[in-house]
């Protein structure tokens, strides 16, 4: 908190500053980063305020990189406050800029098709994935693509699109087990764990949903925020159904061997649950095709 009022204190000087000497696009980043301190501390309601004259001072000085940072931060801001409608707004304003300044795109497609699926406007957040994912591989941004296609298949999870749904999980592991990202193969066991239990394999659903759940919840500090309220409540939604169906003390045993599994054992599963023959062997990942293995109740593989 120091930190921040020291910077703040800096960016009020050097706001006033820009303005004396007539320095506009000074002036302008100076703005932005004092009201982007306020969303840091959040204290929303002020920083509401300097990021919507923020946004007039980017406009007034055509200062279009500072402008889009804005509207982003004025979306998450609102989803703090869960409007999603406004949220949504505020992304898909920020798409064209992001265009025209070659930037990605794909980001606020991906968070605008988030607050739309909030809004319960499936079609048109179907719609703002593929887009975001088709930006993403024009730009060979690998972990934005699989982001987007985790997306996708929840929406196609809730719509009965298994099929579809199956392929964009693959293809999101298939990235994941490649990169050092952690957090994606969790999303992507949360999501392939959903997916198991609608095939009706809920011991191996249990289980991914185990691994899934050891880094649910949003970021600390500000951030988008839908993007992790639906993902984290389809995730607890799917376990209570599970749950039930299995028994408390036999859910508990496998989910908690979900969460002993280490990256390499929670990848094998999703190829091997969900993934056709071939997918994501060492042609594709760099990782040894699994074939059919089990995982015993202490996380560790065992013959079948």
């Amino acid at each position: 908190q120091g930190d921040l009022e020291t910077a703040e204190t800096r960016c009020l000087r050097t706001l006033l500053r820009a303005r004396e000497v007539g320095a506009p696009m000074c002036e302008s980043a100076a703005a932005h980063t004092r009201a982007e301190i306020e969303c840091r501390r959040g204290r929303y309601g002020l920083a509401t305020r300097r990021l919507s004259e923020a946004l007039l001072l980017h406009r007034r000085v055509r200062n279009p990189g500072h402008e889009a940072l804005t509207l982003g931060n004025m979306a998450m801001v609102c989803e703090h406050g869960h409007d999603y409608a406004l949220a949504y707004s505020y992304w898909v304003a920020m798409v064209p800029i992001e265009v025209r300044l070659g930037r990605q795109a794909g980001w606020p497609e991906l968070m605008a098709g988030k607050c739309a699926e909030l809004l319960g406007r499936r079609r048109d957040a179907r719609r703002w994935y593929a887009a975001s994912m088709d930006r993403y591989s024009g730009r060979s941004n690998e972990a934005g693509m699989a982001s987007a296609a985790i997306a996708a298949a929840c929406l196609d999870i809730d719509a009965g699109r298994i099929d579809a749904a199956r392929a964009s999980v693959c293809s999101a592991v298939v990235i994941a087990a490649q990169r050092d990202a952690p957090d994606l193969l969790h999303k992507c066991a949360d999501v392939g764990g959903r997916l198991c239990s609608r095939l009706g394999d809920a011991t191996s659903g249990v289980l991914l949903l185990g691994y899934g759940s050891s880094v649910r919840g949003p970021p600390e500090g500000f951030g988008a925020r839908s993007t992790y309220l639906l993902a984290d409540q389809a995730a607890a939604v799917a376990e209570s159904d599970i749950r039930e169906a299995l028994g408390v003390e036999r859910f508990t045993s496998v989910h908690d061997a979900g969460r002993r599994l280490d990256r390499d054992q929670a990848a094998d599963v999703l190829r091997a649950r969900l993934c056709p023959a071939g997918e994501g062997t060492s042609r594709e990942s760099g990782v040894e095709a699994p074939g059919d293995r089990a995982y015993d109740m202490t996380g560790k593989e065992s013959a079948e």
